[in-house]
């Protein structure tokens, strides 16, 4: 399992038994590591305040602008099916594509745009989100515009097998269908949202700023301290190993 952490804290490797970290001093290009993101390859990519580094076999390699990103400050990484690895940045959005990388904001629009969320949905519609809280699905070269439905800081968006689209923001949770995005409010018990993760048994869990939430059967359930989530409630990661266990990483408590 690998942890991402703020700072100073680095990449941090744990294979069950101890932990092992990788920072600056190692070749991490900043210090603070927003996510952290494997691609069907195996390759390790996580972006940060200094740039992007992509872990491999190999040692760690680092890049920046100079290597074509449109930001040092990196914030999402994301794969999709085609194989195309897209990475967003404070401002602009990149895609790497054939060993490079390619600015695309201007391309969609995006100039000065922070983007918070990327997500690929399953007709290959490239869906992102955006600061102000709206979103944009590409599909076929066409871009639309979702307009925000769950507060500004659109930071997460999911598709399951059902028809809607789930988008998590500042002000709550959305569910878009049918070309409209509609707040929820009846069961969701509030909190702004940082991740949507559905574990393999079809749950999903909403990490949120007073814990966990999850969803199934059409009915909401709130975790939180009193369920073992300690600290600062703040969950920014959800991660299912390959033993089926839940991963929360919650902000300055770790897991």
């Amino acid at each position: 399992v690998w942890l991402g952490f703020r700072g100073d804290g680095g990449l941090v490797r744990f294979d069950g038994r101890r932990f092992t970290a990788l920072t600056v001093a190692d070749g991490l290009p900043g210090p603070n590591v927003e996510k952290v993101f494997q691609d069907r390859e195996g390759t390790l990519w996580a972006p940060t305040d200094g740039g992007l580094a992509r872990l491999t076999a190999r040692p760690l390699v680092s890049y920046s602008t100079r290597d074509g990103l449109e930001h040092d400050n990196s914030y999402v990484v994301y794969a999709d099916r085609r194989g195309d690895v897209w990475i967003a940045g404070s401002p602009g959005l990149t895609r790497y594509r054939d060993h490079r990388f390619e600015p695309m904001s201007a391309a969609f629009g995006l100039e000065r745009q922070f983007v918070n969320a990327i997500f690929e949905d399953r007709d290959g519609g490239l869906w992102l989100g955006l600061l102000d809280g709206s979103a944009r699905r590409i599909a076929n070269g066409r871009v639309t515009v979702i307009p925000a439905a769950a507060g500004t800081a659109l930071r997460a968006i999911y598709q399951g097998d059902g028809p809607e689209v789930w988008l998590g923001g500042r002000n709550g949770l959305a569910r878009y269908v049918d070309g409209v995005a509609t707040p929820i409010a009846d069961g969701y018990p509030g909190g702004e949202v940082h991740v949507l993760h559905e574990s393999r048994d079809g749950a999903l869990w909403i990490g949120t700023n007073a814990g966990v939430v999850g969803y199934r059967d059409g009915r909401f359930t709130q975790f939180g301290e009193a369920n073992g989530i300690t600290g600062q409630p703040i969950v920014r990661a959800i991660h299912e190993d390959a033993d089926g266990t839940l991963w929360f990483g919650t902000y300055d408590s770790g897991s």
